[in-house]
C-alpha cells in the first residue's frame, strides 16, 4: 500500500511537470521558455538523484532492520 502511495505521488509530479511545460510554451516567449525549461530539467535531474538515494536508503534500512 505504501508503494502504491509513492507511485501515485510520482505520477502526480509527472502530470504537473507536463502542465508546467505546456504553460511555459504557451505563456512565455521562446527564449524565456527555453531558459525556464532548462532550469526545470536541471531540477528534475536533481530530484531523480534524490529519489534514487531514497530508494537505496530504504533498501538498506529494510535489509538491516526488517530481517525476518
Amino acid at each position: 500500500q505504501r508503494q502504491m502511495c509513492i507511485r501515485d505521488r510520482f505520477q502526480a509530479v509527472g502530470n504537473n511537470y507536463n502542465q508546467v511545460v505546456r504553460a511555459l510554451k504557451n505563456n512565455f516567449g521562446e527564449k524565456r521558455a527555453r531558459a525556464l525549461l532548462y532550469k526545470l530539467e536541471r531540477l528534475s535531474l536533481e530530484l531523480m538523484l534524490v529519489c534514487k538515494k531514497v530508494m537505496a536508503l530504504t533498501q538498506e534500512y529494510e535489509r538491516k532492520w526488517l530481517q525476518k
